[in-house]
């Protein structure tokens, strides 16, 4: 089996370590194979040529300005957006997205990997 080296934030992985010894995973790389299994298991492709559903979207505060922008790079198909602050640290947008289904994936992607995103979930309406 290949041996794969990735570099974490030290708090996303007290934030896994903890989440191994409280669901019993026998470590680490257990762990991260799991979690590669659902991350591609919700990558399966947008079905038909337009879709419509929503973005949430979780992000340290003080990062707006960059959400924003890509959220600005993307306005054909962003709807309507929500926007509230989960903890004093941490801001949460939601976003309702409709329009061609590769447009749509190239904002989720483009949120996910940002540095500043903790979480970019999609959930598209069939």
């Amino acid at each position: 089996m290949p041996v794969v080296s990735i570099s974490l934030p030290d708090e996303l992985v007290q934030e896994m370590d903890a989440a191994i010894a409280a669901e019993d995973y026998r470590g680490r790389s257990e762990y991260l194979r799991a979690a590669v299994r659902h991350f591609l298991q919700d990558r399966t492709k947008l079905g038909g040529d337009h879709v419509h559903g929503s973005i949430t979207v979780v992000y340290g505060h003080g990062s707006e300005v960059r959400v924003s922008d890509v959220r600005h790079a993307f306005h054909d198909v962003v709807l309507s957006l929500m926007h509230t602050h989960c903890e004093p640290e941490t801001c949460m947008d939601v976003l309702i997205v409709g329009g061609p289904a590769q447009r749509i994936e190239e904002l989720h992607r483009t949120l996910e990997r940002m540095r500043e995103v903790q979480r970019a979930r999609l959930v598209p309406i069939a």
